[in-house]
C-alpha cells in the first residue's frame, strides 16, 4: 500500500541519513511521491530545525494561534513522544474541549487517553466546564475521557442536572463554596480559599472527598491568570526584574514588595 511504501521511504531516509533539515525531508519525500510537498505548504511557517531536547524536565507547547493543519500532527507527535517515555513523565493537555470538538483530533486524543491508562501512564486532561466533560450526548469522546479518568478534581461551578454524575457527587459538588476573605488558619493568613471535590475510583466503588485549597499570597500570584494582576507584575518585572537572576527569585521578591507596600 501507499502508506506502507511511505513508511519504508522514511525509514530508509533516516537510516541512510539522506536529509538533515525539514525542507530536505520534504524534498526527499517529493522525489518519491510527486506532489506530496504541497501537503506541507500550509505548515511550512511552523517548521523549525531547532534540536528538540528530549532530556528536558518540562516541555511546553502552546498551540494558540497555530494553523489547524499543524495542531493534529503536533498533538500526535507529543503523544508518541510521551508514550516512549513510559511512566517517567506526566502529560497535561489544557483546554481539552477546544481539540475534542474537532473530529480530526477527537478520536486520536480519546484513543490516546485510553491507551495511557491501560499502560499505567499519567495523562491529565484539563477543561473548564463540567457540562462539557460530563455530557455524553453533546461530547461523547470527551465524556469517554472524563468517565475513564482514575481521579477527578472538580472545582465549584454551576452545572446542568443532566451531567453524568451520581446524585451523591452532585450534592457534594453543589455544597462547595469559595471564600474571597482573608482567613487565619493555624496562625497562617491566607488570601482566600477554595473547596473542590475529589472523585477517585476504587474497584467497584467511588471515593468522594471535599478538599480545601488555602491560597497564600505567593500561591495567588503564581497561579492567578487575571489580566490586570498580570499587567501589574509585568510592569514591576520590566523595571525591577533585571536585578534578579531567575523567575523564581523575581516572583518571591515581587510578592514580598507588593504585600508590604500594596503596589497594586
Amino acid at each position: 500500500t501507499e502508506l506502507g511504501k511511505l513508511y519504508e521511504v522514511i525509514e530508509q531516509g533516516v537510516t541512510e541519513n539522506l536529509f538533515n533539515t525539514n525542507l530536505e525531508f520534504i524534498s526527499y519525500l517529493d522525489s518519491h511521491f510527486k506532489g506530496i510537498k504541497s501537503y506541507f505548504s500550509r505548515i511550512k511557517k511552523h517548521l523549525t530545525d531547532e534540536i528538540f531536547d528530549e532530556d528536558s524536565n518540562v516541555i511546553c507547547c502552546d498551540l494558540k494561534g497555530w494553523d489547524e493543519n499543524i495542531k493534529g500532527p503536533v498533538l500526535l507527535f507529543l503523544f508518541q513522544w510521551f508514550q516512549s517515555l513510559g511512566q517517567k513523565a506526566v502529560f497535561l493537555l489544557d483546554e481539552l474541549t477546544k481539540y475534542i470538538e474537532k473530529p480530526e483530533h477527537a478520536t486520536s486524543i480519546a484513543n490516546y487517553f485510553r491507551q495511557v491508562r491501560k499502560e499505567g501512564g499519567s495523562a491529565w486532561a484539563i477543561f473548564q466546564y463540567l457540562d462539557d466533560a460530563a455530557n455524553k450526548e453533546s461530547y461523547p469522546l470527551l465524556y469517554v475521557i472524563f468517565d475513564g479518568a482514575e481521579t477527578k478534581f472538580i472545582f465549584p461551578q454551576e452545572f446542568e442536572d443532566s451531567v453524568k454524575l451520581d446524585q451523591i457527587s452532585k450534592a457534594m459538588l453543589k455544597s462547595l463554596r469559595e471564600d474571597s476573605s482573608i482567613l487565619e488558619i493555624d496562625n497562617d493568613k491566607s488570601r482566600d480559599h477554595s473547596e473542590f471535590l475529589i472523585l477517585k475510583k476504587n474497584q467497584n466503588s467511588i471515593i468522594r472527598k471535599i478538599a480545601r485549597l488555602n491560597r497564600t499570597n505567593l500561591l495567588f500570584e503564581k497561579y492567578n491568570t487575571d489580566s490586570t494582576e498580570r499587567e501589574v507584575f509585568e510592569k514591576w518585572e520590566e523595571a525591577q526584574g533585571k536585578y534578579f537572576p531567575n523567575f523564581k527569585e523575581r516572583l518571591l521578591k515581587y510578592v514580598e514588595v507588593k504585600y508590604a507596600s500594596s503596589i497594586n
